[in-house]
């Protein structure tokens, strides 16, 4: 996927995604993401890729070429907007 031309809406509905996948799934991409691109996430720094197959792989390497275009900045503020909007959606 093209992660450069993707418009911000576009960016939050991958991360949203990569974390509703990780939630359903069990599996830990949008934990070791986070871990990766926020400024201010202060989690394990040591990504396990023995639990990871092709799905992990390919939905982190998606997200790390957004973060590769995008930065540290804007990255945690995107990561910060989808986590608030699926508190909210929870709580409907």
């Amino acid at each position: 996927m093209e992660t450069q031309t993707l418009t911000e809406e576009q960016a939050k509905e991958l991360i949203k995604k990569a974390y509703l996948d990780s939630q359903n799934l069990g599996i830990s991409v949008s934990y070791d993401f986070k871990t990766i691109a926020h400024n201010d996430y202060e989690g394990e720094e040591v990504i396990d890729f023995t639990n990871y197959g092709y799905l992990e792989l390919v939905m982190l390497g998606e997200l790390l070429t957004l973060f590769e275009n995008r930065g540290y900045d804007i990255m945690t503020s995107l990561i910060n907007q989808v986590e608030q909007e699926l508190h909210e959606e929870e709580e409907e």
